[in-house]
């Protein structure tokens, strides 16, 4: 087994966890690899929901994507069309996924989000427009309250929307909308 540890002085070099930055480094691999490696949970990572330094990936992660990249190389390639702009990353949700799953997904995500969230901050969460926000709160699809003119969403019923079939189901899907099962995948097999 030769082969096992053939990367695991990395794990010596390197901090426990990396960004994305990172991992592309270490594996030599592009900024377009890395993400399409990522959002479909081939490498296991946690997302935090932020613009930047999104991605967190453990080491020992990426020494077991490292060996088993030189065992089946095929598997860790890019779909066509992927650089030509053509492509993009659609991780789609095994149906054997649980409504449970997934709001431990995302009570885990939005830990650091506070506990009432504005319509735009929720179109920010979702990959969704604010008025579209506003017309899942005026058909009953997503609980909030009344605040003025406004509305305010307390984080537990965002949490519960995202899981729900109104939200996985919706027909158009944003690249937020994406990123978010990404997320979750990766969260999955880093379980």
């Amino acid at each position: 087994m030769a082969q096992a540890s053939k990367y695991r002085y990395l794990l010596k070099q390197y901090p426990e966890t990396v960004q994305k930055e990172q991992f592309r480094i270490i594996c030599h691999i592009s900024k377009r690899t890395a993400r399409y490696l990522l959002q479909s949970g081939l490498v296991p990572c946690v997302q935090s929901g932020k613009k930047t330094r999104n991605y967190t990936i453990k080491m020992k992660d990426i020494v077991r994507y490292l060996e088993r990249r030189e065992i089946h190389p095929e598997k860790y390639k890019l779909p066509p069309g992927s650089y030509s702009g053509t492509y993009a990353v659609k991780p789609l949700l095994p149906d054997s996924v649980t409504t449970e799953e997934l709001r431990k997904y995302y009570i885990e995500s939005f830990r650091d989000i506070p506990d009432i969230v504005s319509t735009r901050e929720a179109a920010e969460l979702t990959g969704a427009t604010a008025s579209t926000v506003a017309k899942w709160i005026r058909t009953k699809k997503l609980k909030a309250l009344s605040h003025g003119p406004a509305f305010i969403i307390p984080k537990v019923n965002m949490i519960d929307f995202m899981a729900s079939d109104a939200y996985l189901n919706k027909r158009l899907k944003s690249q937020k909308f994406h990123e978010n099962i990404g997320g979750f995948l990766s969260w999955k097999a880093g379980k």
